[in-house]
């Protein structure tokens, strides 16, 4: 399963559309539909979806963005 199918899941399974997910997170509802299409979400912006979901970030993230380094 792909991790954008798996993002739609968990925020259709907490009943949430993507506006009020994106407003949980301090986003916005087009950059939800980014990665919920395959666009990576940032480490941060990954921490913060899964916290808003409750859920670990592996759940949904299975390869979770990570810092380069000097980030």
């Amino acid at each position: 399963m792909s991790k954008q199918t798996l993002l739609k899941l968990y925020r259709i399974s907490n009943d949430l559309t993507q506006a009020k997910l994106a407003d949980l997170v301090h986003s916005y509802q087009q950059r939800v539909s980014r990665i919920e299409r395959g666009t990576p979400p940032d480490p941060d912006e990954a921490a913060s979806i899964a916290e808003a979901l409750g859920v670990p970030v592996a759940a949904i993230f299975p390869n979770p963005p990570r810092r380069g380094p000097g980030e």
